[in-house]
């Protein structure tokens, strides 16, 4: 019989802790805002993975574009060293269920993520991504 994995406890700690974090920061209106004052740094292999995990976002958001839905929901994006989406959770919802549950899959979708650059020294980074659709 297979274990089912299950992560560190410092993993685990972590994530409470960014959840806790994404929590903290609905107010923030940039479109794909860190939360850890470590992922705003000048860094620029920082700057450039942050950009691609925002297209491939993006990318997957265009991909539901067609699908009639309307709205803005606030998303917090948790991601590993490895590239792999450990988290996602709705911080301010569109008032729509369905807007936000696609908000949901539009980033589960976009993954996997590039490995996080090695200057950035956390295990997991976080961040609020907003996704907005505009439906016709």
């Amino acid at each position: 019989m297979a274990t089912a994995w299950r992560p560190a406890s410092n993993v685990l700690q972590a994530l409470s802790v960014v959840l806790l974090l994404c929590a903290m920061t609905v107010g923030a209106e940039a479109q794909f805002a860190p939360i850890d004052p470590a992922a705003s740094s000048g860094d620029a292999a920082i700057r450039a993975w942050k950009q691609q995990v925002s297209m491939r976002i993006a990318r997957s958001a265009r991909r539901l574009a067609d699908a009639g839905l309307h709205g803005r929901a606030t998303i917090c994006v948790a991601i590993d060293r490895n590239g792999r989406l450990v988290e996602t959770t709705v911080l301010r919802s569109s008032g729509n269920s369905d807007v936000d549950g696609a908000a949901l899959a539009v980033v589960r979708k976009a993954g996997p993520f590039p490995r996080l650059p090695r200057t950035y020294t956390k295990p997991v980074f976080a961040a609020g991504q907003i996704i907005n659709f505009v439906g016709l």
